[in-house]
């Protein structure tokens, strides 16, 4: 019963200010510039570009298209 009532509501479109970071790992720099390239030929917004951390990592931030917010690290 519970399932009938989700499928039939009706969800807003995101405004870009998603509550959660969601995050995709690579193995190395190359692969997060690499990842960063095609989210943005995708339709993605940088947010930050790859960057050496002080964490010692390299990551960055896209807005994906539903508005969803990316680290790529």
């Amino acid at each position: 019963m519970g399932h009938r009532r989700i499928r039939r509501r009706s969800w807003p479109v995101s405004t870009g200010n998603a509550p959660i970071t969601l995050a995709y790992n690579c193995r190395t720099p190359g692969d997060v510039d690499m990842v960063l390239r095609q989210a943005m030929a995708s339709g993605g917004t940088r947010l930050q570009p790859g960057t050496k951390r002080g964490w010692g990592g390299y990551s960055g931030y896209f807005l994906d298209p539903n508005g969803y917010r990316w680290e790529v690290a």
